[in-house]
Formats: structure tokens, C-alpha cells, sequence
């Protein structure tokens, strides 16, 4: 089975203003922008649990309201659709198999690399903003804005000659994703793997 990691930068000062805001234009604006992601996650939805939509797990989340601990899937794709709306989706890498040898691999590098970053910290380091978490998958990470600069310093020092494929084509990726975030104060890069 294989897995996707989508990336996406965002001003986390916006972001962590979105949780209780009561902003319905938002909310709207995310209905009308994802309509085709949040109908994609709800058919994830069982059947025989009565569970809200994505879109109004979105709206659940612009208003402070009571959310379900056991609907931690619903909120993580919600905010990936927050996240999808105030900031830039970045290139994803392809189809992950085994993802969590991949990452552990690249974890590695970047260690010993001396690049200040874990891509698990991407992957699987919590939600910046307060939801339940997942049980099972999305699984959610981010790098916060005050990272990226020293990130981006160390991972341009790194040489990828004699380096896998795969990895050389990962720390790439990596490198881009810091420089997106990069130029833009206050960006920093959030992770959802599913």
C-alpha cells in the first residue's frame, strides 16, 4: 500500500488565528475552493457512524466548536483543507511504500548531514493548531517558521554526489520545500501524510 505525503507553507500566525475565529467567509471560501477534496474524504466516512461532512468539520473547527475525539481523521483532513486554502501547496514526493523506512532513511542523511530537521518531525510531529488527533491516518508534522532559516542554511551546504537516487531526489525536494517557506516571514512548511 502506498501512501502520499502532501506539504504544504503557511503563515502559522494565520493559521493558529483560524480555530474559534467564527470567520463563515472562510468557511464558505474553503466549501467553494476544496469542494472536491472534502467530498473525496467524505466517502472515507462509515457508513453506520453518523459523522459530520468535511465541510462541516471545517466550519466546526472556524467555530470554536465541541469536537468529537473520535473523529481525529475528519479534523486532520479538515485542517489539511484549512492549510490547502491560507498557504501554497508545495511538489509531493511520489507514491510512498514502506513510508516509514523511507523516512527513517532520510532522517539519517539529514543527520548526518548536520541539517537541523527530521522529515518524521514533517510527517508524524503533531498539529500546530489543537484538534483531536488522529487515530489512524492523517498523519500530521510541521516545521515551524523559526526553523526553516537555519534548515535551509544547513541542507544548501549538503552534496548529493554518491547518494541513492531516491534520497538524492527526497533531500531535493526537502530543499525546495525550505526555500518556498523561506521567502516568506512567518511561513513554515506542514505536513500530511495519507
Amino acid at each position: 500500500m502506498s501512501s502520499t505525503l502532501n506539504i504544504y507553507a503557511v503563515a502559522f500566525d494565520r493559521l493558529k488565528q483560524v480555530p474559534g475565529s467564527g470567520d463563515r467567509r472562510l468557511a464558505e471560501a474553503i466549501g467553494a475552493d476544496l469542494e472536491y477534496f472534502l467530498s473525496q474524504v467524505d466517502e472515507l466516512r462509515d457508513e453506520e457512524e453518523p459523522a459530520p461532512s468535511c465541510r462541516e468539520a471545517v466550519a466546526q473547527i472556524l467555530e470554536g466548536a465541541p469536537l468529537a475525539p473520535h473523529l481525529g481523521y475528519l479534523y486532520g483532513y479538515a485542517l489539511e483543507a484549512i492549510c490547502a486554502h491560507l498557504g501554497r501547496e508545495l511538489p509531493n514526493v511520489p507514491a510512498i511504500s514502506r513510508a516509514s523506512a523511507w523516512i527513517d532513511g532520510v532522517d539519517e542523511f539529514l543527520r548526518g548531514n548536520g541539517v537541523p530537521v527530521r522529515l518524521s518531525g514533517l510527517v508524524y510531529g503533531g498539529c500546530p493548531v489543537d484538534i483531536p488527533p488522529p487515530d489512524d491516518y492523517p498523519c500530521i508534522g510541521s516545521w515551524p517558521p523559526p526553523v526553516i532559516p537555519g534548515a535551509l542554511a544547513a541542507i544548501r551546504r549538503v552534496g548529493l554526489a554518491g547518494v541513492g537516487y531516491d534520497t538524492a531526489e527526497t533531500i531535493t525536494r526537502v530543499r525546495g520545500w525550505l526555500e518556498a517557506a523561506a521567502a516568506d516571514p512567518g511561513v513554515g512548511l506542514i505536513g500530511f501524510l495519507s
